[in-house]
């Protein structure tokens, strides 16, 4: 066979449905194709692997003179000979013979992808090296579950899709598929796409669902049984079910490997491998053992890796499913289970332990963060199979430190099932467990609810003890949020000085937080803020990130109406107090005070952008108090600053007759009467549908233009994100944080884009370029692409040294100037090095802006991790490139 091989076009065509998601996977494949010879993308089943790869090969076809070719191995017999996988060459090939392949390759250059190799990957293995070993402009793209292991192979491993993308993925597929998503439907959408872990053949099969079911409906489903996830054809690949496609990896394990991998299907979400060795040691196994066992999975990409500092894995939830299915019917699932169960148990009197003698720290609150899903699992099985609560009452105690935050409506539910399941007092915790309960029902807004269980809680104890504590403190916060300012203080003052006497600090000082808020809501300031900055300090002395937060949030609402600077610093506290991978969550009730303050200061566009993250936010922890004061806010903001009167006096009216509304204290009052002014003479019916009708106005405002600056405006922007380019390089603030970066003409990029959000950009604007300009031979002469090639030699030798010896700042300035070279190479070069000529200026200037702005954007991630992951999904290049973000955080860009 000599020249070109004979095309299959047909084998290379890509979905005709969108590609979403995968931007900067796509560009490090896009990169390593061009600079190695062999690149594996591996991940589990279902993660979108052969999309990506036909993604990649597509946009290098005109790289690829002598053609891309597919092999697809999916339809082979596991452990195949390597005859087998050569016969799919040379069909795939058009050629005759192997000789013939191997021939034509030593001079090609061509990309070939091959596609699921994972079952028969020794074979494949010897394939693509006998291939390459002689033909140094050939490249191969691999797609295996499991890498081949082969010298100077890339491996790629694809996670799932981040939510921003799953969730687009979802609505794009369910419109496509004929579903309509009522207004307000995120939330649901966000929950669905969690539960399906953002994998995409099950967002994919959950779409088509989503024609008869709503997300919440899907969701259920899915938790019932993984049967919902499937498809009569064949459309989306060659998998129809998620059960096949675990199945597909689940046969190729031996029998032993099989056994362990189905227990782990215990575990609802993270573990340890100390929680494997407790569950599934079987007192046989070393804990060395268990670790290759688990690392034999993760290598086959059954069991993920979420987390590599205090190592925690966890099986991705569309994959569980079925691996539960299978340890149930393998007659193992009693025994591992009352494992589990044990295991949790003294995971849970260890974090009770922690929280009673010490304070909620960061270290306790990543322990309950990691294990709250799994306590509330086994906390419904004992309910089920035991007869007695005390394993279920001791399993439910550290749901105290999550009910503050984002698993409400969970804790509610499970609290009050427990308290139907063993409705008597007299058992152990029994108080303690029904008064979590009444602070979890305080966030679904039920106030009678919490009136009963803490009338309960004070009946049942002959003695103060924590429950009582507890149980005074949600009927504090009742009464404030009832308007009953008075008694709400008295309240918080006998629980506070009770937990003093019974050595709690940590509640004390919590609660000695919550009288100075109940302080600034009656207009108490002084008092209030005496109050709030003891609590402030002695939170910050005992280490409780709970109560540090709760009262920098409680100072800056104190602030809010009156000092907008102080409001701000607080802001910026708490931002700097949490780290990028915090578990502890507060943003909503960060973002609607940033929403009141930019009403303050008459930025309408700001509060609806604030209010929409914060209603998002709440909407998902299930606190129905805060849904209800963002709707107030919403409409707080519609009437005096978004021109939209009529429907904010429906907001406000439905606001009003909703009972878990809190009501206005003395500080916001003026604001809330101001609207009220404006509103009441419309005599408006409270809103039928106030959700939809508060997502429409944030709508509204936020496409509307900011009004008139004044000089409050010009402070409002403190907050902002902040680009400054300047003659050395740029300053950058993001969360509180400010960096210098040198000069990259990629900042100059991003600083155009972020200035109008959402507006297409051509590349030639960027660039500056205006003129097309003719074929000018090739881009790189023979000396110039020698002193590359020396200079990246020298700069991989520089890298090792630097890796050798630990040496971080050298380690990244070397390995920006090696992809900085590379690249150069890339547009200098055809794919395997081949000369190319510069076609058209616009290609050229698309090449040049893609590779600055992907440069400048992982300069940005290196320093300021959070900032750069958000221009990293927001940034889309092209012909046209523009700045599209799931929310606009308002930057300021500045030529100083």
């Amino acid at each position: 066979m000599t020249g070109r091989p004979v095309m299959r076009d047909h084998l290379l065509m890509e979905p005709r449905t969108s590609f979403v998601g995968r931007d900067r996977e796509l560009a490090v494949v896009e990169r390593q194709v061009r600079a190695t010879r062999l690149v594996t993308l591996t991940g589990a089943g279902g993660i979108g692997k052969t999309r990506l790869a036909l993604r990649v090969s597509e946009i290098l076809r005109e790289d690829a003179i002598d053609g891309v070719v597919v092999v697809e191995l999916a339809r082979l017999p596991p452990d195949a000979a390597v005859e087998v996988v050569e016969e799919r060459v040379v069909a795939a090939l058009g050629s005759s013979t192997v000789e013939a392949v191997r021939e034509w390759a030593r001079h090609a250059t061509a990309l070939i992808v091959f596609d699921n190799c994972e079952h028969v990957v020794e074979a494949a293995a010897a394939v693509v090296e006998s291939l390459v070993a002689d033909a140094p402009e050939l490249r191969v793209l691999a797609t295996s579950r499991v890498p081949f292991g082969l010298p100077d192979e890339y491996v790629l491993v694809l996670e799932p899709l981040h939510q921003p993308a799953a969730v687009q993925l979802l609505r794009e597929r369910a419109t496509a598929a004929g579903a309509t998503m009522p207004p307000g439907a995120d939330a649901d959408l966000e929950r669905l796409a969690n539960r399906l872990d953002g994998l995409p053949l099950a967002l994919e099969l959950a779409a088509t669902r989503l024609r008869s079911l709503s997300p919440a409906e899907v969701e259920q489903g899915i938790a019932n049984s993984a049967r919902l996830l499937q498809q009569e054809r064949t459309t989306f690949g060659r998998h129809r079910s998620m059960d096949e496609a675990v199945l597909w990896s689940y046969e190729l394990l031996d029998p032993e490997l099989q056994r362990f991998f189905r227990g782990l299907a215990v575990f609802p979400s993270r573990f340890g491998l100390d929680d494997v060795v407790e569950t599934l040691g079987d007192g046989e196994r070393s804990r060395t053992e268990v670790a290759d066992l688990l690392d034999r999975l993760v290598a086959r990409s059954l069991v993920s890796v979420v987390s590599v500092g205090h190592r925690r894995y966890r099986l991705l939830e569309p994959v569980r499913q079925p691996a539960l299915e299978w340890l149930e019917a393998s007659g193992e699932a009693d025994e591992v289970e009352q494992r589990w169960i044990s295991r949790l148990v003294t995971v849970a009197n260890d974090i009770i332990i922690r929280g009673l003698t010490g304070a909620w720290t960061d270290e306790v609150m990543d322990m309950v963060f990691d294990v709250s899903a799994d306590l509330r699992a086994a906390v419904r099985r004992c309910m089920e199979i035991d007869d007695g609560p005390d394993r279920a009452f001791t399993l439910y105690i550290p749901s105290w430190a999550v009910v503050h935050h984002r698993e409400v409506m969970p804790v509610a539910q499970v609290g009050d099932e427990l308290l139907q399941r063993w409705p008597e007092p007299g058992a152990q915790w029994w108080p303690e467990v029904a008064a979590i309960a009444a602070t979890a029902q305080l966030g679904t807004g039920d106030l009678d609810r919490v009136d009963t269980l803490v009338d309960a809680v004070l009946a049942a104890q002959t003695e103060p003890s924590v429950a009582t504590v507890v149980a005074l403190r949600a009927k504090a916060l009742a009464l404030a949020v009832g308007g009953s300012f008075d008694e709400g203080y008295e309240t918080a003052t006998e629980a506070s000085r009770l937990a003093g006497e019974l050595g709690l600090d940590a509640f004390r000082v919590e609660l000695d937080s919550h009288r100075g808020g109940i302080l600034t809501q009656q207009g108490l300031r002084s008092d209030a803020e005496r109050v709030l900055l003891q609590a402030l300090e002695e939170s910050r002395a005992g280490g409780s990130i709970l109560v540090e937060l709760a009262t920098l949030h409680l100072l800056a609402d104190h602030h809010v109406d009156e000092n907008a600077e102080r409001c701000r610093a607080y802001l910026v506290a708490i931002d700097e107090r949490l780290p990028p991978d915090s578990t502890v969550d507060t943003s909503w009730a960060r973002r609607f005070t940033a929403a009141q303050l930019a009403i303050r200061e008459g930025d309408a566009t700001a509060a609806a952008r604030h209010l929409e993250d914060g209603l998002r936010l709440a909407l998902v922890a299930g606190d129905q108090r805060d849904v209800w004061r963002a709707i107030r806010i919403v409409g707080l903001a519609a009437a005096l600053v978004g021109d939209r009167l009529e429907p904010a006096a429906r907001l406000l009216a439905a606001a009003d007759a909703e009972p878990s509304t809190p009501t206005p204290g003395e500080v916001g009052r003026e604001r809330y009467e101001q609207a009220m002014a404006l509103v009441g003479p419309l005599a408006a019916e409270p809103a039928a549908d106030p959700l939809a009708l508060a997502y429409d106005l944030i709508g509204i405002m936020k496409s509307k233009p900011v009004g008139q600056a004044t000089p409050d405006d010009v402070t409002a922007v403190a907050a902002r994100p902040r680009l400054q380019l300047n003659d050395r390089g740029a300053t950058v603030a993001w969360g509180g944080t400010t960096v210098e970066l040198r000069a990259m003409k990629g900042l100059r990029d991003l600083a155009r884009l972020i200035e109008v959000p959402g507006r297409e950009i051509h590349v030639l604007e960027l660039m500056g370029a205006s003129v097309a300009e003719s074929d000018l031979g090739p881009v790189l002469d023979g000396q110039a692409r020698r002193q590359y090639e020396d200079r990246l030699r020298e700069l991989q030798a520089e890298i090792h040294e630097a890796e050798d010896a630990n040496d971080l700042g050298r380690l990244e300035s070397t390995q920006d100037e090696f992809d900085a070279v590379v690249a150069a190479l890339g547009e200098g070069l055809g794919l395997g090095g081949k000369d190319r000529r510069p076609g058209a200026t616009a290609e050229k200037a698309r090449q040049a802006v893609s590779w600055r702005l992907r440069a400048a954007i992982k300069r940005m991630e290196s320093v300021l991790p959070d900032c750069g992951r958000h221009l990293r999904h927001s940034i889309q290049t092209g012909a046209f490139c523009r700045y599209e973000p799931e929310t606009d955080p308002g930057w300021v860009v500045e030529e100083i």
